[in-house]
């Protein structure tokens, strides 16, 4: 579309040209070019069946036809209708003999607009499955434990639909299904359950699944158990799917075991992991790039609880392996230490520490191809305290992990009008770009949401995560009638500090040992924040008469690609509850705010306001199920950011009322004038004075039901 001067301004130019002798149109990605005059959305249509790939959001190329997998289309969403019907049979003929029958059908129309099709909108389903439960068997005085047998039948018709998952989350692994075929499918399974003696358990497993005529694969699974409380404990699982799709072939090893023997407080133990999986075509030698294979051993040693203490001692070692010019290559080995101490001896404390150190080294083969050693670290800790019955009681939580991360990106996507907290105010600065700062919060009509992307490039960084909680409760101090105890019997007090900081920094004690100084820099950041909240009760959850003094203060900054954000918040509150009568109670409360926020000449998120409101609640309550209430604030913010600060007054009044059903569900109507007023309106007014309601008389009414 022209803008207001009859100049057109797009990001992409179309480019005509000749294909295989015929004519063909594509874009270009070039915003601020004079010939961009198109803008283009594209949809995923299928590797190998669009022309563009894509490079980032809103940057699509043209690989030629039939080379990528986007096209400059938009899919309407058709109306479709999906309806299902079952018979379910549960019996138990003879006892511990268990027969389920199941037929099902299903209706799906994909498209309710068009008649087209509709006879092969049906199909259906069917499910057998016999269980005999595990029972003595006896050849004269030779007794051979108990066995058991499983068979299930089920077939699914190519056009039947489920409107829910029937398979388990690992069906597609257990069978090595690669793809969603369509076509019908037969599932048969058989299983042997053999308990010789009380400590050994066999389950074996059969499986048979097919997908049309193109797709089979054969399933072996066996799962042995050998176990004695508190002394040995020896576990193995052999899964093992052989596979022929159409010209592919595949077999999927798998297998786990876990022994250990418990003398006394110690347990030690060794766990092995192995899988093997090689994909080929048919007549051909060579591996495929979904092949793998990896080795891990893990020996451990376990201390259980000595004096109230636990503690276990893990090192493992894994060697994976991928396809290289169709063999298998070994790619790396990976040692980790893992060290985990727990403390549970008395009820005033209860704490859990663990230690994981990683060690990622690859070969010569792949480090050419640009795969680098790797060490990651990663230190965990949770406590609770409570002491002098519960008189003083906090949690500890620390976590620290070095990893790689990315700067990030914002990026405003489109949503459904009214779905979103975000307007564009259209190409102020007319080069074709949509940046961040022609994006306008929004309290209502909002067609964006923003969201935030890693950039490409990627940088070994330390991420730290730590915070403390600490509450006294006085009244459980003294429990005397003397006038010290009269004092300080209704005072509490809560304590909140919360640390985070993922940073580049290379010298990484420094962040896990809490140097602060080395928090939030700017060359080394990538985001980070501090909080800290104070609060000061008197008489708490109290409802004849209440008072909490509150300090919040909050510092966080983030490195994006545009530039460096830095925001400082403090709140000081004070709130006063209290009854007139049984029916009549108040909630006044002040609150003074400081929002800061520094942003790159980008945004237009940067501000320096303050703001002090006052607001009074009156509740009445005539019978327990009916509430009726009324609201006045009153507020003036003040954004100092301008040469001419901007100043806005704020009064509202609400009346509301909620009435209750007896725990099943509730009503609440509310009716709210707001008023706001401004010295000046030549100032950009940040939504964080606004709350998005615009300077004048904003009325709103709002009804809320629910009901269960």
């Amino acid at each position: 579309e022209p803008d207001s001067l009859g100049n057109i301004r797009g990001i992409y130019v179309e480019v005509d040209t000749t294909i295989s002798g015929n004519p063909f149109k594509y874009y270009v990605y070039k915003p601020g070019d004079p010939n961009a005059i198109y803008n283009a959305s594209f949809s995923f249509v299928g590797v190998g069946k669009g022309d563009y790939l894509k490079e980032s959001l809103g940057k699509y190329r043209f690989v030629g036809i039939g080379n990528g997998s986007y096209l400059p289309v938009q899919f309407l969403p058709l109306p479709e209708l999906r309806q299902m019907g079952n018979i379910v049979l549960d019996a138990e003929p003879w006892e511990d003999v268990i027969l389920q029958l199941e037929f099902a059908g299903s209706l799906l129309d994909r498209n309710k607009l068009s008649d087209l099709d509709d006879n092969e909108n049906s199909g259906y389903a069917r499910n057998a499955y016999l269980q005999i439960k595990p029972k003595l068997i006896e050849i004269g005085n030779v007794s051979l434990g108990k066995i058991g047998l499983s068979y299930k039948d089920r077939f699914i018709e190519e056009r039947f639909r489920s409107l829910d998952r029937i398979n388990s989350v690992e069906f597609g692994r257990d069978y090595n299904v690669q793809n969603d075929l369509t076509a019908d499918e037969v599932l048969r399974e058989i299983g042997l359950n053999l308990i010789p003696v009380e400590q050994l358990r066999i389950n074996s497993k059969y499986g048979f699944l097919s997908k049309g005529n193109n797709f089979k694969t054969k399933r072996y699974l066996s799962d042995v158990s050998l176990t004695e409380k508190n002394s040995y404990d020896v576990k193995y699982k052999f899964d093992y799917a052989d596979t022929k799709n159409n010209a592919l072939l595949s077999n999927w090893l798998r297998q786990n075991g876990k022994a250990s023997y418990q003398f006394g407080f110690f347990k030690p133990g060794i766990e092995i992991l192995n899988e093997k999986k090689k994909d080929k075509f048919a007549g051909k030698d060579s591996l495929l790039a979904s092949s793998l294979e990896y080795f891990e051993t893990s020996p451990f040693i376990e201390l259980i609880d000595l004096n109230g203490f636990d503690a276990k001692l893990k090192y493992s070692i894994r060697d994976e392996s991928f396809p290289i010019n169709g063999e298998l290559v070994k790619e790396s080995r990976a040692s980790t230490q893992q060290y985990q101490l727990g403390y549970r001896g008395i009820k005033e404390v209860n704490t859990d520490l663990s230690l994981t150190l990683r060690n990622k080294k690859y070969t010569d083969t792949f480090k050419q191809k640009g795969f680098l050693d790797n060490e990651t670290i990663l230190i965990r800790s949770q406590s609770r305290f409570n002491f002098w019955d519960r008189l003083f009681d906090g949690d500890l939580f620390y976590e620290v992990s070095t990893q790689r991360s990315a700067r990030l990106e914002k990026v405003f996507v489109r949503v459904p009008k009214g779905t979103g907290n975000y307007a564009y105010l259209g190409d102020l600065n007319d080069n074709g770009v949509a940046e961040e700062n022609e994006f306008e919060l929004v309290a209502y009509d909002g067609d964006y949401i923003v969201t935030t992307i890693p950039t490409d490039e990627l940088f070994p960084v330390i991420d730290l995560k730590t915070s403390t909680r600490w509450k006294i409760e006085f009244d459980k101090f003294s429990t005397g009638n003397n006038l010290f105890s009269s004092l300080v019997k209704p005072i509490s007090t809560e304590t909140f500090i919360r640390l985070e900081e993922n940073s580049r920094e290379e010298d990484t004690k420094q962040i896990y040992l809490l140097n602060f100084d080395k928090f939030m820099n700017d060359s080394t950041t990538i985001r980070g924040s501090n909080l800290f909240q104070q609060d000061f009760h008197l008489f708490r959850n109290q409802t004849d008469f209440s008072l909490r003094l509150r300090y919040i203060q909050r510092n966080n900054m983030n490195q994006y690609s545009a530039g460096v954000e830095r925001g400082y918040f403090r709140e000081q509150s004070v709130r006063i509850r209290f009854k007139f009568v049984q029916e009549v109670s108040n909630q006044t409360e002040y609150i003074n705010q400081n929002d800061n926020v520094a942003a790159p000449s980008t945004s237009n998120r940067s501000r320096i306001v303050n703001n002090d409101e006052v607001n009074t609640d009156f509740s009445y309550r005539p019978i327990r199920e009916l509430e009726i209430g009324f609201k006045i604030s009153v507020g003036r913010s003040q954004d100092n950011l301008p040469l001419n600060p901007t100043i806005i007054d704020i009064n509202s009044q609400s009346l509301r009322s909620n009435l209750s059903f007896a725990g099943k569900g509730r009503l609440r109507v509310e009716i709210e004038r707001s008023e706001l007023t401004a010295n000046s309106v030549e100032n950009t007014i940040p939504f964080e004075i606004t709350k998005g309601k615009s300077i004048g008389k904003n009325y709103y009414w709002r009804v809320n039901f629910d009901y269960r």
